[in-house]
């Protein structure tokens, strides 16, 4: 069967970021009383060919995240998913619940008009709910209900018998750290073809490694877009000009708690915000962090690591450092700055001193383990530490 893609990226639908994270089931759901499921854990019964496939689908899962771009890669890794699970239609997508929002929609094997029609049914989802109080489980829709009371329902009649789910299996997975959530809702067109046991452990196994090798792919492009141009790298992360994330690697967020203790995502550290707020790109000196970002298409790109010896600098001292390394003589150094040789000759011995070295080449290693001489950053206040910083401008704070 032909699969269109009809949205790989970020989505465009006016209203998938203001209802509630209802959204990321998009399932032919309805008002149902609630209960416990029906039947959610079945024994499966897989056999060694399946598992064969799956361990070849995961592996080639991350060599395509390594050497496609993101967009080539979201459609490859949808389609090694159809290898180990069977649908006729998907949604993937990736957001927060708090604040609520859907930043990026992957949608295969449906017309663009889904989603504007279930923005109309949306209130009625109750299948939703059911996937949120099971994160990391797939979820069948008859889980939920049975068969006789769905098809009574103006959500089956209106939305799910339209757009060919007869069959949804559904699940979220989110990232408790930083506040980020992923999901995936999959559809069959057939009612004679339901879900098996086996399509639940298949998405269960495949749903984390797909998240991950996302994550990979796409920072993996920014760090060598941002080592092209010369800037820093580091662990990264995207989020809105509004410092919401959107996504980030591990060691971001142990970056961020190193200078703001206790932080939790999805909203950047207050003092951060406010700094991203100031200019569309810049850093910020955390004390035990350095978080720099830049613009990235309509989002911004952060870097972030622990802060060095370099971080400390003065300006003249890094003027200097940047003269030696560029070969400069101390006489050279002393023409450009308009100081005599000797007054350089104090310069270097207090910059050596500084970053613990005793020659030029250790000067120029500590340089670059450090993140380099670009301007230096502004501190986070109060300048004694973040940790102060971090008390004042707690996630909770106003």
């Amino acid at each position: 069967m032909r699969v269109d893609t009809i949205a790989c990226g970020r989505s465009r639908h006016p209203r998938n970021t203001r209802k509630g994270f209802t959204l990321i089931v998009n399932r032919a759901v309805c008002s149902a009383p609630k209960g416990a499921f029906l039947d959610s854990t079945p024994s499966a019964a897989i056999d060694r060919d399946w598992l064969d496939r799956a361990q070849r689908e995961l592996l080639g899962l991350y060599r395509d995240a390594r050497r496609l771009e993101p967009e080539a890669f979201c459609r490859a890794a949808i389609e090694r998913l159809r290898a180990v699970v069977r649908f006729d239609s998907l949604m993937w997508g990736h957001g927060h619940a708090d604040p609520v929002a859907i930043n990026d929609v992957q949608l295969v094997g449906q017309p663009p008009e889904m989603m504007q029609n279930y923005a109309r049914h949306q209130k009625d989802d109750f299948f939703a709910a059911g996937c949120n109080r099971t994160p990391g489980r797939a979820v069948d829709l008859y889980d939920l209900i049975d068969r006789a009371s769905m098809v009574k329902l103006p959500m089956y009649k209106h939305h799910a018998s339209r757009f060919g789910m007869e069959h949804i299996l559904c699940m979220v997975l989110p990232e408790v750290e930083s506040g980020l959530v992923s999901f995936l809702s999959l559809w069959r067109k057939d009612y004679g073809d339901p879900y098996g046991p086996a399509d639940r452990v298949g998405l269960e196994t495949m749903m984390p490694h797909l998240v991950e090798a996302r994550r990979q792919n796409v920072i993996d492009r920014l760090q060598r877009e941002a080592s092209a141009a010369g800037a820093a790298t580091g662990p990264a992360a995207v989020s809105d000009p509004k410092g919401v994330l959107h996504l980030c690697d591990d060691a971001f967020v142990a970056i961020l708690r190193t200078g703001w203790p206790g932080w939790s995502g999805p909203k950047l550290p207050e003092p951060l915000v406010r700094a991203m707020r100031r200019a569309p790109s810049g850093r910020l000196d955390a004390g035990a962090a350095v978080v720099e970002w830049t613009p990235f298409e309509e989002r911004r790109l952060l870097r972030g690591r622990a802060a060095s010896a370099v971080d400390q600098l003065s300006r003249r001292e890094r003027d200097v450092a940047r003269l030696l390394i560029e070969g400069r003589t101390h006489k050279e150094i002393a023409q450009r700055l308009g100081v005599s040789p000797n007054t350089v000759r104090t310069h270097i011995y207090l910059l050596y001193k500084r970053l613990g070295v005793t020659n030029r080449a250790e000067m120029i290693a500590s340089v670059q383990a450090g993140g380099g001489l670009s301007s230096r950053p502004s501190r986070s206040r109060p300048s004694r530490g973040a940790s102060a910083a971090a008390a004042a401008e707690s996630p909770g704070s106003p």
